[in-house]
Formats: structure tokens, sequence, C-alpha cells
């Protein structure tokens, strides 16, 4: 009868780090070798700064105005009537130019920052007075929009939207 030597099972070396260990385990173990063990503190702090950036996201979608916007370019250099809402410029021809006003009032107790801005087909052709500013509770502010048509401009019907964001700021 043949005698077979038995050979012992791989074991790790009793040197053998645990990062060293981890790898031979998987993919995965090797990940959590390498990254930190995060303490219940460090949890505690990421979910409180999650929360407040999520509680300062709610602010700003609910304090954030939308308008529609457009204007019409019609064939001829016929200039039609405005309706009085919105940012309905109505038919401007080319080369000509349209204005219309929104009023903001800052009605709370912290200085609140505004910041406009504009999407769409009728962003190139939307000029706005002051897309960025600062308001003193009590202040009020007229912001003029006014849609400009290029010669060169296509005839056909520019949309878009103009999107207001007040954000509370107590910073100076």
């Amino acid at each position: 009868m043949q005698e077979v030597a038995l050979q012992p099972a791989a074991t790790a070396p009793d040197d053998a780090t645990e990062e060293q260990l981890a790898r031979r385990r998987g993919p995965i173990h090797a990940l959590r070798a390498r990254l930190p063990r995060l303490t219940r503190a460090r949890v505690v702090v990421a979910g409180v700064v999650i929360l407040i950036l999520l509680l300062w996201g709610a602010v700003i979608a609910s304090s954030t105005s939308m308008y529609s916007a457009q204007v019409l370019v019609p064939e001829g250099g016929s200039i039609g009537i405005p309706p009085p809402r919105g940012l309905d410029f109505g038919d401007v021809p080319r080369g000509a130019s349209a204005e219309k006003r929104i009023q903001l009032e800052n009605q709370g107790r912290l200085d609140t920052y505004v910041v406009v801005f504009t999407w769409g087909g009728i962003r190139d052709l939307l000029g706005v007075s002051d897309a960025f500013f600062n308001m003193k509770p009590g202040d009020e502010r007229t912001l003029t929009f006014e849609a400009s048509i290029p010669i060169s401009a296509p005839q056909k019907k520019y949309t878009g939207r103009v999107f207001v964001v007040r954000l509370p700021w107590w910073w100076p």
C-alpha cells in the first residue's frame, strides 16, 4: 500500500496583516480593511450635515418663483400688444425690443439674496436689469426684463422660463 502525505490546508502565517488576510477573502473584505471604521459620532455628524443641506434645499425650493417667458418674432414689421400678465412680450419685430417688469419686496426679517436666471430658447434674447442682488428687510426692487430681437432672428416663437430665487442671507 502506498502512503499519501496529506498536506494541511493553506493557512495564513501568523505574521500576515489584517489587510493581507482580507485580500485573500475577497475584494469586499479588502475594501473594508482599507477604509476607516465609522464611529457613532461620525455617523451622527454626517447625518446632521445631510439634514441641514436638505433643509436648505427645501428653503430654496419654497422661495423660488418661476415665470413663463415668450416672444413671437412675426414675418412682417407688425407689433403685437402683449398681455398684461407674466413675461409674455407679445409680437416683437426684428430689430426692436419690448420690456416687462416684475416688482419684488422683502417682507421678511432677514436680508434676502436674489438670483435671477433664464432657461430655454428665449435665453439669448432676454436681458435682465439686475440678476444678482441683496435686499434688506422692507426693501422693494423692480426687475426690468427686455426682449431684444436681433435683425438676423428667424421668424418663430421663442419660449422659456425665468427663475427668481430668493435666499435668506444673514452674511454681510
